[in-house]
């Protein structure tokens, strides 16, 4: 089991090493997400001094983040280090680490960001690990791929990474978090050939998750299922569910009258 969890992390750290000096100019998916998140950040009053991008890639996401909070101190997470190197930041700020043991501080994080980033590997892990580094009250905000993506052209997919929305907002209370909010968003992309769409299912890394039929010769529309989710971290449980009362309060069974 160790030996396959490790050719998965090093393939994928393959696949976007291959892919890094394209990037930019092959996933307009990330770049539609991205934008997205920036409206639902716009409508929420947080002004976090700490950010923290997981699976920034070449930082696309983290780009815009500087862009609406220049005084925040942002680091851009990647298990890739070909991805880091091309960042499009102004003023980067980059960690290689994998994302379910990331090198910082437990309670450090105002707000972590996951654009196109979750469906790499475990949900519980990341988001566990998310938990442990965001400060109490801390806004986590997160994009992934649901269930009927490329369902036109399609012939399987890893249903243990493509989840639903109700999927995720479950396991985001169980795992230390509070008032969940998820939307999911049907976007339609016309490709004018199909090496232009294969450009963009290879620099999102799909060939790990779904695999495709022989539709894709003459598809040209296919669906992209877009999840879009937040969540707050609430105090510790200690802390939420204790109540403390002075011993001087307490009156003895015989006082009540019954």
């Amino acid at each position: 089991m160790k030996q396959k969890k490790y050719d998965q992390k090093s393939a994928l750290i393959g696949t976007f090493a291959r892919v890094a000096d394209d990037y930019n100019q092959s996933v307009y998916l990330a770049q539609v997400s991205a934008e997205a998140m920036i409206d639902r950040l716009k409508l929420m009053i947080t002004t976090p001094d700490t950010i923290l991008d997981i699976g920034c890639g070449t930082g696309i996401f983290a780009q815009k983040l500087q862009q609406h909070y220049p005084q925040a101190l942002i680091i851009g997470l990647d298990i890739c280090h070909n991805m880091l190197e091309n960042t499009v930041m102004t003023q980067p700020l980059s960690l290689v680490a994998n994302a379910c043991f990331v090198p910082v501080k437990s309670d450090y994080f105002d707000l972590i960001t996951i654009n196109l980033g979750l469906y790499w590997g475990d949900f519980e892990p990341i988001i566990a690990e998310c938990s442990r580094l965001l400060k109490v009250n801390g806004l986590l905000l997160f994009s992934t791929l649901g269930p009927d993506t490329l369902k036109e052209v399609r012939q399987a997919y890893h249903r243990h990474y493509l989840i639903d929305m109700h999927h995720l907002g479950d396991q985001l209370l169980q795992l230390g978090f509070t008032d969940p909010v998820m939307e999911t968003e049907q976007l339609q992309f016309e490709y004018h050939n199909k090496q232009l769409l294969q450009r963009e299912y290879q620099a999102l890394g799909l060939q790990h998750l779904i695999q495709l039929n022989d539709t894709i010769e003459n598809q040209s529309t296919v669906t992209f299922e877009m999840i879009y989710g937040h969540a707050w971290r609430k105090l510790p449980p200690v802390q939420q569910d204790q109540i403390t009362i002075p011993l001087s309060s307490i009156r003895k069974k015989s006082e009540y009258g019954f």
